[in-house]
């Protein structure tokens, strides 16, 4: 049960089996696998791994998506048991709609200097969240961050994780925001040895910090 105030947090982009089962350990709120053949942390799909993860309760796991499919993110959510879905593409609202009768939807936003959170209205009633990253030419884990004075901006009361270039001796500064729609933390290669290898003494590390 989240706490009053309490700012939950996401590892994105895992891979390597025996890394992700030292940050079970760690508990984090979610865990994120991406199923975007052009990223460097698409998951591998050995038959060990994913019944590992399958069978995973203590944590909320999530399924990374660009432009894809729906029978195959539906394929994705019933063969690891995904209770979160994570678009990244183009994706609208009537296919946020449609999928969200299935599994938890969390939309992606890419944020530059000119963003104009009226973008998102359409997504408020058919997606559970939103995800606010960085704008790059790419999809993810870029390690770029924007703006996170921008969000004071947002108008709305959905809930919202922060992406985009978040790194270890972040917390403090993301402890000082004061931005009430801020529910969870999405790290990935700040955090990272090697695509989709993370580093388990700065995780550590940083749960521990935003949990002070």
């Amino acid at each position: 049960m989240k706490k009053e105030n309490e700012i939950l947090i996401k590892v994105c982009g895992l891979n390597e089996f025996e890394n992700i089962k030292a940050i079970v350990n760690l508990q984090p709120d979610f865990m994120g696998f991406i199923f975007y053949e052009k990223s460097k942390r698409f998951f591998s799909e050995e038959p060990e791994k994913i019944k590992f993860i399958r069978n995973l309760s203590k944590v909320n796991k999530v399924g990374v998506f660009v432009n894809a499919d729906f029978k195959e993110i539906l394929k994705k959510v019933k063969e690891l048991n995904l209770q979160f879905v994570q678009l990244h593409g183009e994706e609208t609202p009537e296919f946020c709609k449609q999928l969200q009768k299935e599994v938890k939807v969390i939309k992606v936003f890419r944020i530059d200097d000119k963003f104009d959170f009226k973008i998102t209205e359409p997504y408020l009633e058919v997606c559970d969240y939103f995800l606010f990253d960085c704008f790059t030419e790419v999809y993810g884990g870029s390690g770029q961050k924007f703006n996170w004075k921008q969000l004071e901006e947002f108008p709305y009361s959905k809930k919202y994780f922060l992406s985009g270039g978040v790194k270890p001796e972040d917390a403090t500064a993301i402890k000082k925001l004061n931005l009430p729609g801020l529910f969870a933390i999405d790290v990935n290669s700040g955090f990272e040895i090697a695509p989709g290898l993370k580093n388990i003494v700065t995780l550590k590390y940083f749960m521990q910090k935003m949990n002070m």
